[in-house]
């Protein structure tokens, strides 16, 4: 049997960008420790820094000390997307999930591509309905 081909969704309108990036998140949470996609360290800081300036913006802290390794790594993943709008890095966030799900194809990676797109298709259409 053959495998689908999912196709990243919409990435225009900003009820679509949301709700691909949510469903991102949920999906990137609920990710099976012995699953066929695993991030690695650099992917997880990837996540983090966008995460965080899709959600809160430039980085507001002090750079943690020099003790606090795991601290510094993700405020420097931070402050690598310093300057970046909201939907720019809700946006890269979901093409850079969508990427390292290309990396590891397969039924369970097609699914979880079918639901984020699925999320963005029902927002979009709830938008142009209201």
């Amino acid at each position: 049997m053959g495998l689908a081909v999912v196709e990243r969704g919409d990435l225009t309108s900003s009820a679509a960008i949301k709700a691909r990036f949510e469903q991102s998140v949920k999906e990137i949470g609920e990710l099976k420790k012995d699953g066929p996609v695993q991030p690695s360290q650099d992917d997880k800081l990837m996540f983090y820094g966008l995460f965080k300036q899709a959600n809160v913006g430039d980085v507001n802290t002090d750079r943690p000390g020099m003790f606090d390794m795991a601290g510094k790594y993700k405020w420097d993943a931070w402050k690598k997307n310093e300057g970046k709008a909201k939907e720019q890095a809700q946006k890269e966030y979901v093409d850079y999930f969508f990427t390292m799900l290309d990396k590891n194809p397969g039924e369970e990676t097609d699914a979880i591509k079918a639901r984020v797109n699925g999320k963005c298709n029902n927002a979009a259409e709830a938008k142009a309905k209201a």
